[in-house]
């Protein structure tokens, strides 16, 4: 739709009465025609945890492909009650994020995990944002496909972060 997020997580998802999923909370949003807008270098802007690479180290520089890490976070952890990134604090967290560290596979926690779907969830979570889906409208037509084939999964509720 024109416009970064930059702060995508499952609070700001809601669901509606009818089933709609919304997305809420454009506080940090910027159009993508902005350029670097008010966004002042070395500013963090996002939710530790769901945040891309890029996003922490220069919120300038974010992309399309941030949004995408962010819904990519979401899925893991909608499907494994778990961040894809751990540590004993937030630094250490972020820390692993900006250094690439490997994201453990959803598939560890949930052994039947459909490959489409873990590959789906483990593709919005590359290190190299060329390597993720090019637009979250685009891991969108994948999941879309996915849901055809399969049952939706459960829903499940999330901690607060």
């Amino acid at each position: 739709q024109g416009v970064l997020h930059r702060d995508i997580k499952p609070g700001n998802i809601m669901i509606t009465t009818q089933g709609q999923v919304r997305l809420t909370d454009f506080g940090i949003a910027r159009a993508l025609d902005a350029g670097g807008g008010q966004t002042m270098t070395g500013i963090m802007l996002g939710t530790p945890g769901y945040m891309a690479p890029e996003q922490i180290r220069d919120a300038k520089s974010v992309t399309p492909a941030a949004d995408v890490y962010a819904l990519g976070a979401t899925l893991y952890a909608v499907l494994t009650k778990k961040l894809p990134m751990k540590g004993k604090n937030v630094v250490e967290a972020l820390r692993a994020i900006v250094n690439g560290a490997a994201v453990i596979s959803p598939k560890e926690y949930l052994p039947d995990l459909d490959p489409v779907l873990e590959a789906a969830c483990m593709r919005s979570l590359a290190f190299n944002p060329d390597e993720r889906w090019g637009d979250p409208a685009r891991l969108a037509t994948e999941l879309e496909r996915w849901l055809k084939h399969n049952a939706p999964p459960e829903p499940v509720e999330l901690d607060p972060v």
